[in-house]
């Protein structure tokens, strides 16, 4: 135990200085720029401040890729000076106004009582739980096949590039650099670690809002329901994306409707500087970006006079700025930021494929970017329906969820809350409460969104937070209307709590039980791999005997990409769908030497193969890539071909071939390509 002890310290210890550095950052940043901007409670200013610094220090890391300077070095003296810089700014704020010292527990006794004193201990001991899962070494899917793999990539080039070798060779690439930045201090466990903290901040995100309407045990009632979700639990220590455009989503929503009910410029800004970090995160942002720079266009149609709604049609009273005026220049602006956020990482992609959102519209990419193979592989994965897009099947959404999401793909089952069986009653309680009737609108906006898309459970994250603050607020409105009682509402909010916490916690804890203490040794680390991924004795086989500037072709094993040693070349992505092997030798002339070409010297074959792949069979295994490859390790799960080398009297054979020549040749039985040929006139 102790031994883990120590690791975990150290892990937090430099998750504290990326956090730190990235408070600093945000900090600075709506200081200089946005001074008028009035936090309703710290749980906010931490939320916004933070959320903000982590996305400008992922611009910066990303601007450090563009010049070739994504080095750990480099990384931690920016890391470090950033959390330096963060202290001594808050000790020169406090130095004269020293902060409040910490309350006794008999003062909290006092103040709160012994049943909020509780309910916090229960909240912190489930956020400890959702802490531990992040601890495990990575072992999800998408994490490990591509997501860890570009961000492992980055940092090895030290530069931003096309990682050609698995399924989404470029991406927006924002939350990888909080992956890059993980891994440069201490690894991939710090990597999963930033993406809980983007799930927290959501959580905090929701609570603020509810200490913002003044009540705060509905926040908290609310941020926990979030927290509670399978898929959550799932999501919120998994180094994939979902989460981050969902935290960056839902605070420039948040955003944009204090600025709805204030009229402070300040808002809009923010709310803009958010949506555009939404989008840089996945492409599913550009939907938030979008349907937030219209709302901008409407409010300058609104606007009269710098008022940009009466009191009448908004039931706020008017709190404008003085002398403002709520006009073209002020969205101008706004929407210039959103701009100077999202244009590196989509202009990276148009350099790079000449479409700046591959690998939707695949058709107006160049080159094999959009070529026919690309276009049919992605039109079939971003048409994908659980079921015929009807209107009665998009109302029977939230029951499919619950009891057919495997139908959606989903990771887990069931990947939501009972609790969101009754989200439809948000559709109804809106029509009379404009509270209820935003969050609803930006839920039902994305789900339709969603519908005719591809409908996997996860892409449908960015909604989630709004549609369970909408169950809420429709929850308060019944609540509130059929009973006066604060007394009852406190404890309807409690209630509610306890029994998300309930049901999030039984999962995690059979999980735990499960898994044991997280490993911190290499040893211990390989076997929880090992016990969690099927194919880890070939991959270590080849990991021993392969350098790092060679390439290993992936034939399945897919989730192994990321624990590779060497460079992978993984045939499951669209981008290779006309360029994998029948195995039969007179059709392959061609695979072999596009794999000779590309560098290949190792070819792992899982047992079970995605489909649009193919195996060899069994009894054909050891002469399946004869005479070019040898197979050289084969266990129950997977099978290992080598390049064989090029013989002396090989190389002594083709000396004498000229460049016009370098074809595909036969030596003795075995066809050395062009690649070869070189190799040995080289030599």
């Amino acid at each position: 135990m102790l031994p883990y002890v120590t690791w975990a310290m150290v892990h937090l210890g430099a998750w504290s200085l990326m956090l730190l550095a990235a408070a600093g950052a945000g900090r600075l940043f709506i200081g200089t720029l946005l001074p008028k901007t009035q936090f309703h409670s710290f749980a906010e200013r931490l939320a916004f401040t933070l959320s903000l610094g982590l996305g400008l220090s992922s611009l910066a890391l990303f601007l450090l890729g563009l010049t070739g300077a994504l080095c750990p070095a480099i990384i931690w003296v920016l890391t470090l000076a950033g959390a330096t810089g963060t202290v001594a700014q808050l000790l020169r704020v406090h130095g004269s106004n020293p902060p409040p010292a910490i309350p006794s527990l008999k003062e909290l006794w006092n103040s709160y009582g012994p049943l909020a004193i509780l309910l916090g201990i229960v909240v912190i001991g489930y956020w400890a739980l959702l802490f531990l899962l992040t601890q495990y070494p990575p072992v999800h899917w998408d994490a490990t096949s591509n997501h860890l793999v570009l961000a492992k990539t980055y940092l090895e080039q030290h530069r931003i590039v096309p990682v050609m070798g698995v399924a989404q060779p470029v991406v927006p690439a924002l939350n990888h650099m909080l992956f890059v930045w993980g891994l440069a201090l201490r690894g991939d466990v710090l990597s999963q670690m930033m993406e809980h903290t983007l799930l927290i901040l959501v959580a905090l995100s929701i609570y603020a809002w509810g200490a913002r309407e003044n009540r705060r045990l509905f926040g908290l009632a609310a941020a926990c329901l979030w927290l509670a979700h399978p898929i959550i639990i799932w999501l919120g220590r998994a180094a994939y994306t979902d989460v981050g455009v969902t935290c960056f989503a839902f605070l420039g929503v948040y955003a944009l409707r204090v600025f709805w009910n204030e009229r402070k410029s300040a808002w809009w800004h923010l709310s803009m500087l958010m949506l555009g970090m939404a989008a840089a995160a996945k492409l599913s942002g550009i939907f938030f970006l979008g349907i937030g720079c219209l709302f901008g266009f409407f409010v300058v149609l609104r606007s009269v006079n710098g008022w940009m709604w009466s009191k009448r049609a908004t039931g706020y009273e008017a709190t404008a700025e003085p002398g403002a005026r709520v006009g073209v220049k002020l969205i101008l602006k706004g929407w210039g930021l959103a701009l100077l956020i999202v244009m590196p990482w989509y202009g990276f992609i148009a350099y790079e494929t000449g479409n700046p959102i591959w690998p939707a519209f695949t058709e107006l990419s160049r080159g094999e970017w959009g070529a026919p193979h690309v276009r049919t592989a992605y039109a079939g994965l971003l048409k994908y329906a659980a079921s015929p897009r009807t209107v009665e099947n998009f109302l029977r959404l939230p029951f499919d969820w619950r009891y057919h999401s495997e139908r959606f793909e989903s990771e887990v089952t069931p990947p939501l809350s009972p609790l969101m069986l009754l989200w439809p009653l948000a559709w109804i309680v809106a029509l009379w409460r404009p509270g209820v009737r935003w969050w609803v609108a930006w839920a039902l906006g994305f789900t339709v969104f969603w519908f005719f898309n591809p409908q996997q459970m996860r892409y449908w994250l960015p909604a989630l937070p709004m549609a369970g603050l909408a169950l809420y607020e429709a929850i308060r409105w019944f609540i509130e209307k059929f009973q006066k009682s604060a007394a009852f509402h406190n404890a309807i909010w409690i209630v509610l709590t306890l029994f998300t916490i309930a049901w999030g916690s039984r999962r995690i804890v059979r999980e735990v039980l499960i898994k044991g203490v997280p490993p911190v040794t290499a040893s211990d680390r390989e076997a929880f791999i090992a016990r969690s991924y099927p194919g880890v004795s070939a991959m270590n086989f080849v990991n021993q005997y392969a350098s790092a500037d060679e390439t290993v072709c992936m034939i399945g094993g897919s989730w192994l990409n990321y624990y590779f040693r060497p460079r992978v070349l993984d045939l499951v992505g669209p981008l290779y769908a006309d360029r994998r092997p029948t195995f039969a030798h007179s059709a392959d002339q061609a695979w072999f030497e596009w794999i000779e070409t590309s560098g290949v010297t190792w070819i792992f074959i899982d047992h079970e193969v995605p489909q649009g792949l193919t195996i060899p069979r069994r009894e054909n295994m050891t002469s399946a890539l004869e005479p070019d490859y040898q197979l050289v390790f084969a266990d129950a799960e997977a099978w290992i071909f080598r390049r064989k080398p090029v013989p002396p009297y090989v190389r002594v054979t083709l000396k004498g071939i000229s460049k016009a020549d370098a074809r595909p040749t036969t030596v003795n039985g075995a066809c050395y390509p062009a690649s070869l040929i070189r190799l040995a006139r080289a030599s």
